[in-house]
C-alpha cells in the first residue's frame, strides 16, 4: 500500500536540550571535516566532529546547531554565538536565540524579538511582540502585543497593516490576511497582498485559498466555484463540478495535479461514500487541461521529472511518463514514500525511488532500473519510511521491549549498511552520514558504516535540576473517583494519583483549602530532582477543580526583575471536548504532587497558583485564584516567556502547544 503517514522516528526527542531538538538541519549540510555536532556529557553540552573527536568541550548548559559558521550557545542564563574553534564572537546576552538563515538570527532579550547580523548588531527596533521568519529574506510577519499581524521589512517598515488576526505566507511575494467573523474562527474575510503592501484579488471575494506550487493556488470564491489563480490575480482555471481534486488543497507538483473525474453528474450520486465507484483518475496541467485518464487507475503519486506511480486495481504499482505511458513492464506490490506533511510528496527523491515486490526492496533510478539491491529482510518488522536515502525499519513489540514498544534500524543502500530493528530511538544527524540512536539507556551516534563515534557518558537519566530555556507544559495530574452521587464527576485520563485522607501526622494546614509546597521534601520530577506540593482540602465541604484529560489549573509563578509575578509553566488547550471534565477533592483529604526544582541563572521567588476551582458543584461563582506558600529558587529569563513548538503523537493527542 502507499505509505503516506508521518513515520514515529522524527517526532522522537533527542537531547533534553531545546535547541538540539532540531538535529536534522544537519541533513542540508555537506560531511565536512569542520562540521561541529553537538554531544552531551552528563549535563553540559560541546561539539565533536564526524569522527567523533571532541573539538568544542562541553561547558555549555545548551546549544543549537552551527550554520554560517556560528552556533548560539549558553553557559548561563543568556545565549551568546561562538565560531567552529568554539571562541565567541556575540556576546551572552540574549534570552534566547537561533541559528543563522541568510545573515541574520532571531534572538529575544526580555522576552521581546528581535534580529540580528552577524557582527551582533540588532537590525531595527520596535514596539511590537514578536516576528516570524518568511520565504522572503526582507520580510517578515509581526505580532503586535495585542495579538495583531501585520508584515514589515529589515528596516521595521510596515508593509502590510496590522490589523489582521492572521497572516499567512502564500509564497515568495504574496501574503494571505484574515479578519474572522469570531474569535477562534477561521470563517472570515479574507484579503491578499503583494510583498509592496498592495491588495491582488480585488475582482472577487475569497473565503479561502490554498499556497502557491508551480506559480498557481487554489482559490475559494465566495460566488462561484473553485478557481486557481496566478500571483497576479488572474484566473487560470476554473473547476468544473466534474472533478474533484485528489489532494486536499489541490497540489501541484511538476506541472502537473491529480484529479477525480466523475463519470456521471455528481448531483445525482445519492450516497457520498459511493462516489469512488463513479470516479476515474486524470492528470491536470496548470491550464486546467486534462493529459490524460483512465479507469483502471486506483491511486496516482505526485509527480517529479515528468515521473509518478500509479496503482491499478489489483493494487500494483507501476511508472509512467508525463503522458500517462509505462516506462516498463514492471509491476511493484508497494512504494515506499518520504512524507512532506501536505499530501503532494512524490517516490522520487534525488532521482531514486524505493519500491518493494515479493518481499525484495530495490532502489530504482527514474527510468525503472535498479540501482541499490535487491535486499530481503530477513527479519521481523511491520513498518519501513523513507528519509532521503535512507529507510527506516520500525518494529513493534510491546511484549519484548520495556522501555519502548519500539525499536528502529535502517538500511542505507548507498553505503550498503543494514541494522536490524534494535535501537529505541533513532534519528538523522547528517543525511545518509551519522545518525543517533538510543540503546540501554544511552545515547550514540553511528556512521554510514555502522561505526559508533561517540557514545553518552553515563546514561540519559540523571538527578539533575531541571534547567530548561522555555515554560513548562502543566503537569499536574489527578484522579477522582466516579461516584453517583457525583455523577458527572470524576477523572477518567488514566491518573492513577488518587486523593489520600489527611492526617495529623502529614502536618498540613487543619482549616481550610490551601497549596503547600515544601522545598525541603526530596523527589523525583521524572529523572530530574523535584520537591513535594500538596493540596489539601480541610474545608467543610467537597472542592470541584476544571480538569483537561485529569490536569487540574495550577502552574508555578516566579517573579521577574522587576519583581512582577509571571507564569513560568502553561496550561496546553485540548480541541477536544472529551477532555474536558471535573474532578473533586473531599474534606480531610489532599492530593500530592512531584514539581520540579528548576536550575537557572536569576535567582528569584517562586509559589505555585491555582485557578478554575469551586465550592460548589453548581459552578455559579469561581472561586479567586489560590496560591502557595513562597519559596526561593532560580530560573532561566526564557521560562518567563518562551512556549516551545509541541507536536502531537497522535489523534489521541489533541493538544497543539
Amino acid at each position: 500500500m502507499l505509505r503516506m503517514t508521518i513515520p514515529p522516528v522524527q517526532r522522537i526527542l533527542i537531547l533534553p536540550c531545546l535547541l538540539f531538538c532540531n538535529s536534522l538541519l544537519f541533513s542540508q549540510m555537506a560531511l565536512e571535516s569542520e562540521l561541529r555536532i553537538p554531544f552531551q556529557e552528563g549535563a553540559h553540552y560541546g561539539f565533536i566532529d564526524p569522527s567523533g573527536k571532541e573539538v568544542i568541550p562541553a561547558i555549555y548548559k545548551n546549544v543549537g546547531v552551527f550554520t554560517e559558521g556560528l552556533a548560539p550557545v549558553r553557559k548561563n542564563g543568556t545565549f551568546g554565538y561562538i565560531n567552529k574553534n568554539g571562541k565567541e564572537v556575540i556576546e551572552s546576552k540574549f534570552d534566547m536565540a537561533h541559528a543563522f538563515v541568510n545573515g541574520q538570527a532571531k534572538v529575544y532579550m526580555q522576552g521581546k524579538a528581535y534580529f540580528i547580523n552577524k557582527d551582533g548588531n540588532i537590525l531595527f527596533d520596535h514596539h511590537l511582540k514578536n516576528f516570524y521568519m518568511t520565504e522572503n529574506d526582507s520580510l517578515y510577519i509581526c505580532e503586535t502585543n495585542s495579538g495583531k499581524y501585520g508584515v514589515v521589512d529589515q528596516a521595521g517598515n510596515i508593509i502590510i497593516d496590522t490589523l489582521f488576526q492572521k497572516v499567512f505566507q502564500l509564497n515568495d511575494e504574496l501574503f494571505d490576511t484574515r479578519m474572522f467573523k469570531e474569535e477562534d474562527s477561521y470563517e472570515g474575510f479574507i484579503k491578499v497582498f503583494d510583498s509592496k503592501g498592495n491588495r491582488v484579488f480585488k475582482n472577487f471575494e475569497i473565503d479561502g485559498i490554498g499556497i502557491f506550487q508551480d506559480g498557481i493556488a487554489k482559490v475559494e470564491p465566495i460566488s462561484s466555484n473553485d478557481v486557481y489563480v496566478n500571483g497576479n490575480g488572474e484566473i487560470q482555471f476554473e473547476v468544473p463540478k466534474e472533478w474533484k481534486m485528489s489532494y486536499d488543497y489541490g497540489y501541484f507538483q511538476d506541472g502537473k495535479a491529480i484529479v477525480d473525474i466523475y463519470t456521471v453528474d455528481p448531483d445525482t450520486i445519492k450516497r457520498w461514500s459511493s462516489r469512488e465507484k463513479y470516479t476515474k483518475k486524470g492528470v491536470i496541467n496548470t491550464k486546467g487541461e486534462i493529459l490524460f485518464s483512465n479507469t483502471n487507475w486506483k491511486k496516482i503519486t505526485s509527480f517529479y521529472q515528468n515521473r509518478a506511480f500509479v496503482q491499478d486495481k489489483d493494487e500494483k504499482w507501476f511508472l509512467i511518463d508525463e503522458t500517462g505511458n509505462c516506462i516498463n513492464d514492471e509491476k511493484y506490490d508497494t512504494i515506499h514514500i518520504e512524507d512532506n506533511g501536505m499530501g503532494d510528496a512524490s517516490p522520487f527523491q534525488k532521482g531514486t525511488a524505493f519500491v518493494e515486490r515479493d518481499g525484495e526492496i530495490s532502489v530504482i533510478d527514474m527510468d525503472g532500473d535498479i540501482v541499490g539491491g535487491p535486499i530481503y529482510f530477513n527479519f521481523e518488522y511491520d513498518d519501513l519510511f523513507r528519509i532521503g536515502n535512507t529507510l527506516f525499519i520500525q518494529n513493534y513489540d510491546p511484549k519484548t521491549q520495556e522501555e519502548s514498544p519500539y525499536s528502529y534500524g535502517i538500511w542505507n543502500w548507498k553505503t550498503d549498511l543494514l541494522i536490524p530493528p534494535k535501537f529505541y530511538n533513532m534519528d538523522t544527524l547528517v543525511e545518509g552520514e551519522i545518525w543517533m540512536v538510543e540503546y540501554d539507556g544511552k545515547l550514540a551516534y553511528i556512521n554510514n558504516k555502522g561505526k559508533e563515534i561517540w557514545q553518552q557518558k553515563g546514561t540519559t537519566k540523571t538527578s539533575k535540576r531541571l534547567n530548561i530555556d522555555y515554560m513548562n507544559r502543566g503537569y499536574f495530574i489527578a484522579s477522582s473517583p466516579t461516584d453517583e452521587e457525583l455523577s458527572q464527576f470524576g477523572g477518567w485520563a488514566g491518573s492513577s494519583n488518587k486523593f489520600k485522607r489527611a492526617t495529623k501526622k502529614l502536618g498540613l494546614p487543619e482549616n481550610g483549602f490551601n497549596i503547600v509546597v515544601r522545598p525541603e521534601e526530596k523527589s523525583d520530577y521524572y529523572s530530574f530532582e523535584g520537591m513535594k506540593l500538596y493540596l489539601s482540602n480541610n474545608t467543610q465541604d467537597t472542592l470541584f477543580f476544571s480538569a483537561q484529560d485529569s490536569r487540574i489549573y495550577m502552574v508555578l509563578q516566579a517573579k521577574d526583575l522587576e519583581g512582577n509575578w509571571k507564569d513560568i509553566e502553561f496550561l496546553p488547550n485540548s480541541w477536544c471536548g472529551n477532555s474536558y471534565h471535573y474532578l473533586f477533592l473531599p474534606k480531610e483529604h489532599f492530593w500530592e504532587f512531584n514539581i520540579p526544582k528548576y536550575e537557572g541563572a536569576i535567582k528569584t521567588t517562586l509559589r505555585a497558583k491555582l485557578t478554575d476551582w469551586y465550592t460548589s458543584r453548581n459552578f455559579e461563582n469561581q472561586e479567586r485564584a489560590l496560591y502557595s506558600n513562597e519559596f526561593e529558587g532560580t530560573i532561566n529569563p526564557a521560562q518567563l516567556w518562551s512556549k516551545r513548538p509541541y507536536t502531537p503523537t497522535g489523534i489521541m493527542d489533541p493538544y497543539d502547544e
